[in-house]
């Protein structure tokens, strides 16, 4: 059981059942969630033994970032407004060569953790920075690429790439 699921077992079940630390255990557990929750949102998965810091960075990105205006769109339809626009927005970014800027790939890596139909198109557009993220983060497995990226994707058909049916050689 990890140290988050022990926690919120904690809370759950109440103080007077579980285990707790200090004179005042209910303000330890809720310390103690914050410190967990804080850790998760920045998707720190912090490992035994090594000391802070000790991350190589992420490789530097190679392609641009997404614009504000985009940017603030794809924010949008994360946070609810369309979510079934999120892949149409992810086509366009690479098709357009361009990425996740940094702030929204926890958003974006916990959406597509859930969506499994974006996974793919969400590996187009989250560049170094993203794969980095998610090694990170045992939720993000199925970003944590190793190896060339773009290899994944070399042949790929996207939707403006596809042939409808029964029209063989149009578009």
């Amino acid at each position: 059981m990890s140290t988050w699921q022990r926690a919120v077992t904690a809370a759950l079940a109440g103080t007077e059942r579980q285990p707790a630390d200090g004179p005042d255990p209910e303000r330890a557990l809720l310390a103690s969630l914050a410190r967990l929750s804080v850790r998760r949102r920045a998707a720190l998965v912090p490992r035994r033994g090594a000391p802070p810091g000790d991350e190589a960075p992420a490789e530097p990105e190679e392609r641009p970032l997404a614009g504000d205006a985009a940017a603030a769109r794809l924010a949008g339809l994360l946070a609810g407004s369309a979510p079934e626009l999120v892949a149409e927005w992810l086509d366009l970014a690479a098709r357009a060569r361009l990425l996740v800027p940094p702030a929204l790939l926890p958003d974006l890596l916990a959406h597509a953790r859930t969506q499994p139909a974006l996974q793919e198109r969400a590996l187009e557009v989250i560049g170094n920075r993203g794969r980095w993220l998610a090694a990170r983060n045992p939720d993000w497995a199925f970003a944590a690429a190793i190896g060339d990226p773009e290899a994944t994707f070399r042949g790929r058909q996207g939707p403006a790439d596809r042939v409808p049916r029964g029209r063989p050689g149009r578009r």
